[in-house]
This record gives C-alpha cells, sequence and structure tokens, in this order.
C-alpha cells in the first residue's frame, strides 16, 4: 500500500493568486528594490522571528528585570536593558489570565512581534521584555501599535541615559 502526502511541503508552496500572496512567500517582497529572504538577515524564514532576537532562557529575562529601565502605559510595561550585542532581543509576557484563550493571546503577540520587526533597527542593542497589561484586551491594534512604537523610542531614550551615567 501506498500513502500520499495530502499536503505539499512548505518549500513547494507557491502563490496561487498574484493579487493575493500567501504570507511567507517571497512574492511579497519587493524584488525591484532587491528586497529577498537573504537580503534580510535579522529575520529568519517565513518572516519569523530568529532566535538571535529572541530571550531565551529565564537568566536572561531574569538579568533584564533586575536591571532594566521601565515604560509603562494602559496596555504595556516594556522592561529593557543593554545587551551587550549588536543586535536587539524580545522576550514576551503575556499571561493567559489576561488575555483568556490562547487565540487573543498569540494575536497580542503577533502584533507586538510585527511592531519590533519595523523597529529593531532603531532600537540598538537592547534587551526589551513586553509584559501585558489588563488595558491591553480593550485596545485596538492600531492602538497597540502606537503604543508599542512610543515606548521603543522611549526604552532606547531611557537605556541609552542609564549607560551614560
Amino acid at each position: 500500500m501506498v500513502f500520499a502526502r495530502a499536503w505539499r511541503p512548505r518549500q513547494a508552496e507557491k502563490c496561487l493568486s498574484a493579487d493575493v500572496p500567501k504570507a511567507g512567500c517571497a512574492c511579497r517582497r519587493d524584488v525591484s528594490r532587491g528586497e529577498t529572504l537573504a537580503t534580510q538577515p535579522n529575520y529568519g524564514t517565513r518572516d519569523s522571528l530568529s532566535k538571535r532576537l529572541k530571550l531565551a532562557g529565564a537568566k536572561d529575562f531574569n538579568r533584564v528585570f533586575k536591571n532594566g529601565r521601565r515604560s509603562t502605559d494602559r496596555y504595556f510595561t516594556i522592561v529593557g536593558c543593554p545587551n551587550g550585542l549588536s543586535h536587539p532581543r524580545l522576550g514576551l509576557a503575556i499571561s493567559v489570565k489576561l488575555s483568556g484563550t490562547a487565540v487573543r493571546r498569540n494575536r497580542f503577540k503577533r502584533i507586538i512581534r510585527e511592531a519590533f520587526r519595523l523597529h529593531h533597527e532603531t532600537l540598538g542593542a537592547l534587551d526589551v521584555v513586553v509584559l501585558g497589561r489588563p488595558g491591553l484586551t480593550s485596545g485596538e491594534p492600531k492602538e497597540l501599535r502606537e503604543s508599542l512604537r512610543r515606548h521603543w523610542h522611549k526604552i532606547t531614550k531611557l537605556c541609552a541615559e542609564s549607560s551614560q551615567h
């Protein structure tokens, strides 16, 4: 008996329609500007956050919480500290209690990762942990992105001031 795959391998995925490309497909990138996966070294394949841009392990999180500067509003608390590397790293702490379901929690995490992706080049060498606050569940995605943009700017400034002293 021969079994056939019920799905195509991810590498073989192609856009079926030019007007609605798949999320990780190369046609989403502006090839005329030379933008490809190879020219985006800070992000992994399929637009995922690469390992080098993630905080990994309790040791890193504890260092940020112990030595970090804080920026808070009704949606988020952002804790950041210099990391001694050449790039920023992101850690997420969005509780189940706060968000309710995994679907909502993952939606918030996607919004945060996307905001980080858009601004990581301006953050410098910082480790940043994003904590959700109770107001997070009432915020619209646009409000959350704007809040994160303000936090990235503020935490960069705070950490620059603290490293000069």
